[in-house]
Order: structure tokens, then sequence, then C-alpha cells
């Protein structure tokens, strides 16, 4: 009798939400970080797709569970597990696979990586970009950060919200690979459509629009 219902929740609801959380990111927040701490993003995030499908093929696990699995924990978390799955392709079984790992091993962070860094003596700057590349969901990312003081919590927010930033690009690139890899009688125009789906365009536009400082007039109104 949920059924129904849950899909509603996950097709609209959550969309809905992704497209206003772009309304929380300003492209400015992205180059605040500096383009070191942006090219350690981007490295870290392709190294972990690739361990997540070399993990799977050692595993035999499905390469979209795989891809579900790197998308959250490189870019954010739950967020871009359930916004990636429909652009693979992936079924209700594989979405909650890649949910439960991002979800337990998120937690585990959170708790482990401030006792870690204690012992290790890391600098509030060094743990806040540590914390706002390794870690899942961005609640995740906030609670380990601030864990360890206000200077890291503040530094490791801003370099997830960078992260954020590229969740719309992640999503089309990883549509496009699924799409080449079962392509058949599939238009290049048609694959490139579904691998850009509008909640990420809305997405991108209303970060625009926040970068713009349309949303904090609207806001102010």
């Amino acid at each position: 009798r949920l059924l129904p219902g849950l899909r509603w929740c996950v097709t609209v609801v959550l969309r809905g939400a992704i497209v206003l959380l772009g309304a929380r990111l300003a492209f400015e927040q992205v180059l605040a970080i500096g383009g070191q701490a942006l090219g350690i993003i981007i490295v870290l995030m392709v190294v972990a797709l690739l361990v997540a499908h070399a993990l799977a093929r050692l595993t035999r696990t499905p390469g979209r569970v795989a891809s579900l699995v790197g998308v959250g924990v490189s870019v954010c978390g739950n967020t871009a597990i359930v916004a990636t799955a429909p652009v693979i392709g992936a079924g209700d079984d594989e979405v909650a696979t890649a949910v439960a790992v991002n979800t337990l091993f998120g937690t585990l962070a959170v708790f482990a990586y401030p006792l870690l860094a204690r012992a290790l003596g890391l600098d509030p700057l060094v743990f806040g970009t540590w914390a706002g590349t390794a870690v899942n969901d961005t609640s995740q990312v906030v609670a380990a950060g601030f864990a360890y003081g206000a200077v890291a919590g503040q530094l490791a927010t801003t370099v997830k919200l960078a992260r954020n930033a590229l969740m719309g690009v992640v999503i089309v690139g990883m549509g496009l690979v699924h799409g080449r890899a079962t392509a058949g009688a599939v238009s290049p125009r048609a694959m490139l459509r579904a691998s850009f789906p509008l909640f990420v365009v809305g997405f991108l536009a209303l970060a625009l629009a926040n970068s713009l400082g349309v949303v904090t007039a609207l806001s102010d109104a």
C-alpha cells in the first residue's frame, strides 16, 4: 500500500529537493576554497569511482551498484545516489544497497575521523579539508567537521559544497558511460537527453541564481 507513495517521494519530492539544494550553493564558495583544494576534490572523486568499480569486479557486484556507491562516496552521499539511479537505470534493490553502504560508512566516519585526527594532532584546516573531501553526506561532513572545532567545521562545509557543485557533471557523465555500455537502437541525442535530467538543470539554474544574488534578494523581499 505504501509503495506508490514511496515511489512518488523518490521521483517527485526528492528530485524537487535536489533542485532546491541549488539555492544553498554559490559558485563563489567553490572558488573560495582555492584551486588546490578543488583539484584534490576532483582527483579523489575520480579515484573513488575507479576503486568502486575495481572492487565490484573482484566481488562480482553489479556495475550499477558500484556506480551508485562511487557517486555516493565521491559527490554528496544519498542525494547523489538517488539522483543518479534513474539516469543509469538502477533498480530499487541496487539503490537500497548503495544507500545502506553509504550511510554505514558515513556514520562510522563521523565518529572515527575526529578521534583519529586528534590522535594524529592534525591542524583544523587540514582536518577540515580531509573531512570535506572524504566524508559522504553533507550532514555527516558538518557533524564531523564541527566535532573538531568551528574552523574545521566551516572549512569542511565549504569543501563539501564544492563537491556538491559537481553533482550535475558527475550524474551526466555516469549517464553517458552507462548509456554507451547499453547503447543499441538508442540515438545519441536520446542518450544525451536521458543522461541530463531536468532536475539537474534545475539544480544548476538555482545555484546560478543564488550566485547572482537572486535567491537572497527574493528571501529579503
